[in-house]
């Protein structure tokens, strides 16, 4: 796995699939809040937006009353192009609890 600012204003993720013939990368990113009292996430990058397409609860198994996390997809919508929604990422979160355990 790659860790690598997802939402850096330079888009440094790019050159990682310009320089491979993979069409799958994985990374490890910190999320930026908008502000420090708020829980929204900055999305926004130099050249383009991650906009939210739809998230997916995660159970353990088969048992719905365990929840551990959910998945989220993204597409990146660039600023100046007409191919938008060509990238598409997604996130999963775990559920913190369960990680202290």
């Amino acid at each position: 796995m790659i860790e690598c600012d997802l939402y850096a204003e330079t888009d440094a993720w790019k050159n990682f699939f310009e320089a491979t013939t993979e069409t799958t990368l994985y990374f490890f990113t910190k999320l930026r809040k908008k502000s420090e009292k708020g829980s929204r996430v900055e999305r926004a990058t130099g050249s383009g937006t991650w906009r939210t397409q739809g998230d997916e609860d995660l159970y353990n198994g088969g048992d719905r009353r365990q929840h551990i996390g959910y998945k989220r997809s993204l597409t990146f919508i660039p600023k100046k192009t007409e191919e938008k929604g060509k990238i598409c990422m997604n996130i999963g979160f775990m559920n913190v609890l369960l990680m202290m355990n």
